[in-house]
């Protein structure tokens, strides 16, 4: 299968009631993917749903994210 995914940044923010925000980085933006209660359980729901998870700093990670696309398949006749 030829590989179509691409690696992104996330960000978990925290906010003022004490949940943390799962993000990831568009362009200049943040969008929002997820709230969850604290550091930890964030964490675990990123590696928990994107693959290739690597953590830069404990609230900044890369990831894969994307497709795999199909092997254009040759029948043999």
């Amino acid at each position: 299968m030829a590989e179509l995914s691409r690696r992104i940044e996330l960000v978990i923010l925290s906010c003022s009631d004490g949940s943390e925000e799962v993000t990831e980085r568009h362009g200049q933006e943040l969008l929002v993917v997820i709230a969850k209660c604290g550091l930890e359980a964030a964490r675990t729901w990123v590696e928990a749903h994107y693959e290739g998870v690597e953590w830069l700093k404990p609230r900044l990670a890369t990831a894969l994210t994307g497709r795999l696309g199909r092997d254009e398949r040759v029948s043999a006749t």
